[in-house]
């Protein structure tokens, strides 16, 4: 659905059943570049969400706690 709709941001949650928040982030980075900076990650698990705060289509992280 990233490939075929302008979505103006993505609330992209790190872990989800068969692709994980990283995986979309990677899909963002490599096929989509112009997606910079719209997407909001949630997650429980804190140091996954450093790794997801650096990429480059991530405008913020926020956690579940």
């Amino acid at each position: 659905k990233l490939s075929k709709n302008d979505y103006g941001t993505v609330l992209l949650d790190l872990m989800m059943p068969r692709v994980d928040g990283l995986g979309v982030i990677r899909f963002l980075e490599e096929k989509l570049p112009a997606f910079e900076q719209k997407v909001i990650v949630m997650t429980a698990n804190l140091p996954v969400a450093s790794e997801a705060a650096k990429a480059k289509p991530t405008f913020a992280v926020m956690s579940k706690r």
